[in-house]
């Protein structure tokens, strides 16, 4: 069930007891109230003081209905062109379509019924999850899940992680995309290292102070979550970008290296760096300054396996006692099990820590 986070606010399975001891039940009540399609029986506005609007361009597939129980009430189609929307009716349980106007430029609208897979929703602004722990960014991606009077529950639009729902008054939700809210930076302090660690048991929590009580927890969706952490004097710390910013620090004991895979290998298809982290981790450019060897395994030890030539860019994922941990831009090659691929930290030229989907710009079949 929901309950109100920060008074208006609420998310499903992830603020902690701590956070959660402190929020209202109303919310849940509401919802309940409006959870049943015998709630709502007949086409007329059920929550008319909640009031959605934007901009989108409409496609050809879909068609504004007469009603919204008949999909042959089919009375105007759309042809790809921007309209003005303005949402009539916010449902009241999770199927069926919406009831809305859509608009021209020039003044001419129409009332009808919508399906509501048709729509695009963004959040006007940055909704809290857990404070700064977690949060949705302004611009991001939403989907509505269902209506309660002047707001609405909506789920967070995610790739590798758990959706999350979240009740936010209906004015912190726009019809159609809104530009994003620039992205932001963790700067870590001198002497850190980054490394790349899975997390042991499926879910995560996450402090807003080294040490602290979680008062998040991130939950991997349905395949392994693998993340890039800053080991400081502190404690590891954790940023994390996918539908939902996420921005703080966890316990070493729930998280291990990277590299634990087993027979599993790595690479697309399976499990391992090529697929889960591409989008979400930071990392950095190395550029080669002379021809150099590579040296493969668990540490920087042993006989050369291979040589990077003078020139060659190389993504680097972490630092250690003169040595980088690298794999190729385009990871064309990767580690096998626990191994990893290191070269001299001295003959590198090093760019600063970017998102690592940026350093991948222009690989092909990059997932």
């Amino acid at each position: 069930m929901l309950a109100g986070v920060a008074g208006w606010a609420a998310v499903r399975g992830h603020v902690s007891s701590a956070a959660a001891s402190q929020a209202s039940t109303t919310d849940a009540s509401i919802v309940a109230d409006h959870a049943s399609p015998a709630a709502e029986k007949k086409d007329e506005p059920s929550h008319p003081s909640c009031f959605l609007r934007g901009e989108m361009e409409m496609g050809a597939a879909w068609d504004l209905q007469a009603s919204r129980h008949d999909d042959a009430s089919g009375f105007a189609v759309f042809t790809h062109k921007t309209l003005g929307l303005e949402m009539l009716e916010v449902p009241s349980y999770g199927q069926g379509a919406v009831r809305l106007r859509a608009r021209t430029s020039t003044g001419f609208a129409l009332d009808g019924w919508l399906e509501r897979k048709a729509l695009t929703f963004s959040a006007r602004k940055r909704i809290e999850l857990a404070g700064s722990v977690a949060y949705v960014p302004r611009g991001a991606r939403l989907r509505l899940k269902v209506g309660t009077a002047d707001s609405v529950v909506v789920t967070s639009i995610s790739e590798h992680i758990a959706p999350i729902d979240a009740l936010v008054p209906c004015e912190e939700l726009a019809m159609g995309h809104i530009s994003q809210e620039p992205a932001s930076t963790w700067i870590a302090p001198p002497g850190s290292t980054t490394e790349l660690m899975q997390i042991k048991k499926h879910s995560l929590g996450v402090a807003p102070i080294p040490g602290g009580e979680p008062t998040f927890t991130l939950e991997e969706g349905t395949s392994r979550l693998y993340l890039s952490l800053v080991r400081t004097s502190e404690g590891l710390h954790l940023h994390y970008e996918d539908g939902i910013v996420v921005d703080g620090w966890v316990r070493e004991t729930d998280v291990e290296s990277l590299m634990m895979f087993g027979s599993a290998g790595i690479g697309c298809g399976g499990i391992g760096i090529g697929c889960g982290i591409g989008r979400v981790t930071y990392a950095q450019s190395g550029l080669a300054r002379r021809r150099m060897p590579i040296y493969v395994g668990e540490a920087p030890s042993g006989d050369p396996r291979g040589t990077v030539d003078a020139g060659t860019e190389m993504i680097v994922l972490a630092e250690e006692n003169g040595f980088a941990q690298v794999i190729p831009r385009c990871s064309e090659m990767l580690p096998k099990g626990k191994k990893k691929f290191f070269v001299a930290t001295s003959a590198l030229d090093l760019g600063p820590k970017v998102r690592r989907d940026t350093l991948e710009v222009g690989c092909k079949d990059t997932k």
